[in-house]
């Protein structure tokens, strides 16, 4: 046995395809019925597909319910509003309780500085540390509270001719820190009643910020102070 044999035997040739030989189809001659269900033409035609739909005579029903007529006709019994949450600051006709709290209304308070009216208050930012211990046979991390960490605060202000907080920063360079409480007061729409606020303990400055000078400038002079804060709470 040659090697061409071998390889017949271990690979051999399939056959040809046989040709498949389809039925022939009757095509349906001229007035023949097709197998096929025909589709009738309008409603009122016999043998039509569809069934003829009743339109409804003077003085019949309708299929839909009907409004009770006379006095109270047509009243739907609207469930009863649930009471709102009344917040505070909430009280003005024009305010619902949905409606958010404008970034434009509120009101710094320093402990004894009179500082005026501010403009911006940045940095309100608190943050806990997560701690990660992992074993060696734990498939995650491990995660606990660490450490609290409140942001500094940024105030800016419209500069007037007054040092009150520069003093505050100039005592703190010199070796005087005092600390302060400071609190952010959110107002209503009405500008007075109060919503909300953030109090600020153990207060004192580390950073002070000049007004900058352009000859050509159109600008109002601004002044900046950043505070340190250790603790917050909302009252």
């Amino acid at each position: 046995m040659n090697w061409k044999d071998i390889y017949m035997k271990a690979f051999p040739q399939k056959a040809p395809p046989r040709p498949y030989d389809w039925p022939e189809l009757q095509k349906p001659g001229p007035g023949d019925p097709s197998k096929y269900p025909q589709i009738g033409g309008p409603s009122k035609a016999p043998g039509g597909a569809y069934p003829e739909l009743k339109k409804a005579g003077p003085g019949e029903g309708s299929a839909y319910p009907q409004l009770a007529s006379g006095a109270g006709a047509g009243e739907y019994n609207w469930p009863e509003a649930k009471p709102q949450t009344k917040w505070p600051g909430m009280n003005l006709p024009s305010s619902h309780p949905v409606d958010h709290v404008g970034d434009f209304n509120f009101r710094v308070e320093i402990e004894g500085v009179e500082a005026g009216a501010f403009t911006k208050v940045e940095g309100l930012n608190v943050s806990i540390e997560p701690i990660e211990y992992q074993h060696s046979d734990d498939i995650t991390p491990r995660k606990r509270m660490g450490k609290i960490r409140v942001d500094n605060v940024k105030l800016i202000k419209g500069y007037v001719n007054t040092p009150h907080l520069y003093k505050w920063c100039e005592d703190a360079m010199k070796g005087d820190i005092s600390r302060k409480s400071l609190s952010i007061v959110l107002l209503a729409d009405d500008g007075a009643s109060e919503v909300c606020r953030y109090n600020l303990y153990d207060c004192w400055p580390c950073k002070w910020g000049s007004f900058r000078l352009d000859g050509q400038g159109r600008a109002a002079m601004v002044e900046e102070i950043e505070i340190v804060v250790e603790h917050v709470e909302r009252a």
